[in-house]
């Protein structure tokens, strides 16, 4: 049989293990809690971090994806815009070379034909000729012979002649003027008359 001390020492004993047990039990709880806390919060902060440097990443890659489309874009619009310009210029410069050209071709060969001693275009006879004509017609007349036009080829016919026509270098340039005659008589030597 226990006595009154032993079971009072047992007693004792027993609830001093029992309060230190649930002491050691709720300190590891409340240690395990807080670690547990702590490895959330890391976790939810690392996941935060993560994410925002994700994004962050992703934003930096779409931003320099932008960057090289713009750049590669203006670039391709640069050339195309030179490649118009450069082509519109040679196209002008063939048109006004064209131009140039045609306008040459036909003004510059008439006025340089006009300014030489031959017939022209139109068929009239230049200021030379016009002049050679006219004195060849004082000789005949002075003279008193037929006459023949060396350059035009033409047989002055008798009696009265009319030069009017010799005297103006063109059709589009004829004025009236007093109708020159010769009488038949300068011509009755030659032609028999």
């Amino acid at each position: 049989m226990l006595t009154y001390w032993q079971y009072s020492y047992y007693h004792v004993y027993y609830c001093c293990c029992f309060i230190i047990n649930t002491i050691v039990f709720i300190i590891v709880i409340i240690i395990i809690i807080i670690i547990s806390i702590i490895i959330v919060i890391v976790t939810v902060i690392a996941i935060v971090i993560g994410t925002v440097i994700f994004i962050i990443i992703i934003i930096i890659i779409i931003i320099i994806i932008i960057i090289i489309i713009t750049t590669i874009a203006v670039i391709i619009f640069i050339i195309i815009f030179f490649f118009i310009i450069i082509t519109i210029i040679t196209i002008i410069t063939i048109v006004v070379i064209s131009v140039i050209i045609a306008t040459c071709t036909v003004w510059g060969i008439p006025k340089a034909c006009a300014k030489t001693p031959q017939w022209r275009g139109d068929n009239t006879p230049n200021s030379m000729q016009v002049a050679a004509v006219e004195v060849n017609v004082e000789r005949a007349s002075s003279s008193g012979e037929g006459y023949s036009t060396p350059l035009l080829d033409v047989d002055l016919p008798r009696g009265e002649i009319d030069t009017s026509d010799l005297l103006s270098p063109s059709p589009s340039s004829r004025v009236p003027q007093r109708r020159q005659t010769l009488p038949a008589s300068a011509f009755n030597h030659s032609r028999g008359g």
